[in-house]
């Protein structure tokens, strides 16, 4: 599954994993049962063009 911003971003800060990980289960895309074992960021899905750039990157989990 992947989750798509529709509109330009410059920089992301605070974003909660949780609020993706509810609405998978929710969905019935993602067993309750498993872990996390990896984040990751990038662009795996791309429309139009661009460039992306990522100057920090860090992952804080509670």
């Amino acid at each position: 599954m992947s989750y798509v911003r529709t509109d330009q971003t410059w920089s992301v800060s605070g974003l909660n994993l949780r609020d993706f990980l509810d609405h998978s289960q929710g969905a019935g895309w993602l067993d309750p049962n498993l872990y996390l074992v990896s984040v990751q960021a990038g662009h795996e899905i791309w429309h139009g063009s661009g460039t992306t750039h990522t100057w920090n990157y860090s992952v804080d989990v509670s």
